[in-house]
């Protein structure tokens, strides 16, 4: 049931990464009385109409968390096979990158000179945007990231039986906190939600992906003799992260990403 047609995903490890989330999640909600309705998952045509479920608001949380499972399966299957194509092939042959960029930019023979010069005037605006009924509680938010680290976790070639075992029962943990949060809203957010929102991303997700994507294209300019030195990627390069200080009131803020540049904190238009 893998919905994506990307060619980074690695089908078969998605698959499994899936029915390994899908089984612990049948066992939570088995454990809670909810076997007819771990047994009628929309999977292998198991599903029911959804007037036959005991609890149809029950059952739609259900699925909720059923395609967010999906959707988490395909994106470590993706990311781990990006590593894999990554470490084989080098940063040149994956799209959207800074390999792939500087790569075309020196078979298209464009002057070293001419990249550095324009790389400081790069500007670069992330727009976050989500219909008001797929917006999701911050408690949830973090529980699908806990879940995905313990996911990411598994990887590890390296944890005994023993481990894995107990990683397993840190996801079921995950899920069940998870499916007694409730994911579904019953009221429209307003904006201070949806600020929360936008922030737990800022905090959590980009704090870690702008500093690995400038470190990405320092090293592939050193990698074609490209040597972009510090000052000229001032301008695309996060400040260091002082979580302690970052507050939504500004001030000492030293928030990593600042979107653009010339901005004095990162919070200054939420």
């Amino acid at each position: 049931m893998i919905t994506t047609t990307s060619s980074v995903i690695d089908f078969e490890k998605a698959e499994r990464d899936f029915l390994f989330l899908l089984h612990c999640f049948q066992e939570v909600l088995c454990d809670l009385g909810e076997a007819k309705l771990a047994n009628h998952l929309p999977w292998q045509n198991a599903s029911l109409p959804l007037e036959e479920y005991p609890d149809t608001e029950r059952a739609l949380q259900a699925f909720s968390i059923f395609f967010q499972l999906l959707n988490m399966a395909e994106e470590n299957s993706a990311a781990q096979n990006r590593r894999a194509l990554e470490a084989e092939a080098g940063l040149s042959n994956l799209t959207g990158l800074w390999g792939r960029t500087l790569l075309r930019f020196r078979e298209q023979e464009i002057p070293e000179t001419t990249i550095c010069s324009l790389l400081p005037e790069v500007s670069v605006v992330a727009v976050l945007t989500a219909h008001p009924t797929e917006a999701k509680r911050k408690t949830v938010l973090e529980q699908h990231r806990q879940l995905y680290l313990l996911l990411v976790q598994r990887e590890n070639q390296m944890w005994t039986p023993l481990e894995q075992l107990d990683i397993r029962n840190k996801i079921k943990v995950v899920m069940e906190r998870l499916w007694r949060t409730g994911e579904i809203l019953y009221e429209k957010p307003d904006i201070s939600d949806e600020r929360r929102n936008v922030i737990h991303y800022l905090y959590n997700i980009f704090s870690e992906v702008l500093p690995m994507l400038d470190r990405r294209l320092l090293l592939r300019s050193a990698s074609m003799s490209t040597n972009l030195s510090p000052p000229v990627v001032k301008g695309l390069t996060p400040s260091t992260c002082n979580r302690s200080s970052c507050s939504p009131n500004g001030g000492n803020c030293t928030f990593p990403g600042k979107m653009r540049r010339g901005r004095n904190c990162c919070w200054s238009s939420l």
